[in-house]
């Protein structure tokens, strides 16, 4: 039984120029068809809209750029937790992306982002 006191939000993931074509560094193939659906999924009434964006410095560790010698897509490099170094991982390598200030890294210009209540950045620290 469905309680009363539901109250969906709608959460939209990283619908930014660089994900998407036709000049998106990391773009996602046909990755435009979605916004149709999402800006009708923006007239419902959700209690929360919200989007994301990778807002990246320049020198951020997930790019290959910044690693002598590496590739994107290819290479890996391990990520060190900042405030626990005994927590680590493996991540991929990846081009530059979302750099925060460039047109790639704005929510693309046919979301309706006015229906947005609240836009997250994130991705923001280099390590």
């Amino acid at each position: 039984m469905a309680s009363s006191n539901f109250k969906p939000a709608l959460i939209i993931v990283d619908l930014q120029e660089d994900f998407c074509p036709p000049n998106g560094s990391l773009a996602v193939p046909n990755g435009r068809t979605i916004i149709p659906t999402v800006n009708k999924l923006l007239t419902l009434p959700f209690a929360l809209k919200i989007a994301t964006k990778d807002w990246h410095p320049a020198d951020h560790i997930s790019f290959a750029s910044n690693h002598a010698n590496k590739k994107p897509y290819v290479d890996f490099t391990t990520i060190v937790n900042p405030a626990n170094a005994s927590e680590t991982y493996e991540t991929r390598l990846w081009p530059d992306h979302c750099i925060q200030n460039t047109p790639g890294a704005e929510l693309v210009k046919e979301l309706e982002v006015e229906k947005v209540d609240k836009i997250v950045e994130k991705g923001m620290r280099k390590e």
